[in-house]
């Protein structure tokens, strides 16, 4: 693994390369190279951004918030349904404007709505647990009774895109997306393309699992014209445009 990262920090710094360069640039077996991008993706190193298309990963990640990690810790521990910290709870500091008000949301398995609020509640007393509300609700909450951290509960059927319960960058890309655009959550409609902007910029995007996920929530067409719009002020990369160019 380590010869590996050798190689492409010395021919592949600051630039896409796929599984087939390099076969070309070393004397690997295409399995032995497969393996070692894995276990480079694992450590951090390298960063998948379409199908076969690597790049080295910038010294720049998420900091999820630390309440959300630590949320996510004790929840595993008491309860066995399936959930999801989406959207704000892991963009948040990509969020351009400052927040008078912090909306973070889970997703959760359908009919356990419930027993996520009351877990919830119980280990954060002093957060504000809503579940399924609309956007009149936060503003409510936010606006009269002065609540400024919110955690929203929607029971979903899909968990596609995360890892020990913390969506993956891209995906909370667009269940943020979902929210804001559909009317659910307060948030400045004008930051969503600010914070895809600097996700691509750090790299922190897998467009393939992106669009999948796009087309799974029925957003296909409205998330390829965002990445068309930022075409037009940053240069996306290669293997991006290639995924985007197969989406119809």
């Amino acid at each position: 693994m380590n010869e590996l990262l050798t190689i492409l920090e010395r021919e592949c710094t600051n630039k896409e390369f796929s599984l087939k360069e390099l076969l070309i640039k070393s004397d690997y077996k295409k399995s032995k190279l497969y393996e070692w991008l894995n276990e480079l993706i694992k450590a951090n190193k390298v960063v998948k951004i379409a199908e076969n298309v690597y790049k080295l990963k910038e010294h720049k990640e998420i900091s999820v918030p630390k309440e959300i990690m630590t949320l996510s810790e004790r929840l595993k521990k008491i309860i066995t349904r399936k959930f999801k910290f989406t959207a704000l709870s892991i963009l948040l500091p990509f969020a351009h404007h400052t927040l008078y008000s912090i909306n973070y949301l889970i997703y959760v398995e359908k009919g356990s709505g419930e027993d996520f609020k009351e877990a919830i509640s119980k280990l954060d007393p002093k957060l504000t647990v809503l579940l399924d509300p609309k956007k009149e609700d936060v503003l409510l909450m936010i606006n009269e009774a002065d609540r400024n951290r919110i955690l929203i509960i929607r029971e979903n059927a899909y968990f596609y895109g995360k890892e020990y319960g913390i969506a993956y960058p891209e995906t909370a890309f667009v269940d943020l997306y979902f929210e804001v655009s559909r009317d659910k959550i307060p948030f400045m409609k004008t930051d969503i393309k600010e914070i895809l902007k600097e996700l691509i910029l750090k790299n922190l995007i897998n467009y393939s699992r992106l669009m999948r996920y796009a087309h799974e929530r029925k957003l296909t067409a409205e998330i390829k014209n965002i990445f068309l719009e930022l075409s037009k002020e940053i240069k996306l990369p290669e293997g991006g445009l290639n995924v985007l160019q197969k989406v119809s």
